[in-house]
């Protein structure tokens, strides 16, 4: 996988929802062991990487628990910055709209959904790589979160305002561009979770 490495700030977002640190649970929870088993993956010399990355011909032999846990390594340190603050800026106020019950099954069924197909391209393709969690794969959450919210405010690079409905295409189409130069299973598991943040249920999202 290529990590984004992006000068993307999106700190700046206007019209926030108030919500409390109790609410967030989970996502601190989700932080912590994404940054535990990263840099554990860092410093083993790739032993719990070996175990827990997406590799579809061990997924096809019964190691599902794959299916999950590649999300959870993320393998350079500004990457880790980056996949930390969108799970904590975009996840938390998800958590504080949806309950933090909901947020969790919406991400694992994402996660495992995009990890399931992506094992199936890579049969058809006879691709054999492994993926890891890279900055990418937290847009479809920035995808959830601008739908919910599409009147809302983001500044790029502390200067260029969009709405939030915007930013949700224009991250379609980043994700579009990436997976057009690196290639469909390079990008599979980005591509398929942002497809399905697209096209889940207006009504759902403001449940």
């Amino acid at each position: 996988m290529v990590p984004l490495h992006g000068a993307l700030d999106l700190g700046r977002i206007r019209h926030g929802l108030a919500y409390s640190p109790a609410m967030r649970t989970f996502v601190h929870r989700w932080i912590a062991a994404t940054v535990i088993v990263s840099i554990i993956c860092a410093v083993d010399r790739g032993w719990v990487m070996k175990w827990l990355a997406l590799a579809p011909d061990h997924v096809l032999h019964g190691e599902v628990w794959r299916l999950v846990t590649w999300a959870l390594i993320v393998r350079a340190p500004f990457t880790l910055v980056v996949v930390g603050w969108l799970i904590y800026r975009f996840g938390g106020e998800l958590a504080a709209h949806w309950g933090e019950p909901r947020l969790r099954s919406v991400v694992i069924q994402l996660g495992v959904v995009a990890a399931v197909a992506t094992c199936a391209i890579a049969v058809a393709m006879g691709q054999h790589t492994a993926h890891t969690c890279s900055s990418l794969t937290l847009v479809p959450l920035v995808i959830l979160w601008g739908r919910m919210y599409p009147e809302r405010e983001v500044v790029l690079y502390g200067m260029i305002h969009v709405k939030a409905a915007q930013l949700v295409g224009y991250a379609a189409i980043f994700i579009g561009l990436f997976t057009v130069y690196y290639g469909l299973y390079a990008f599979a598991p980005e591509l398929v979770s942002c497809a399905l943040a697209l096209v889940y249920p207006k009504g759902w999202l403001r449940r």
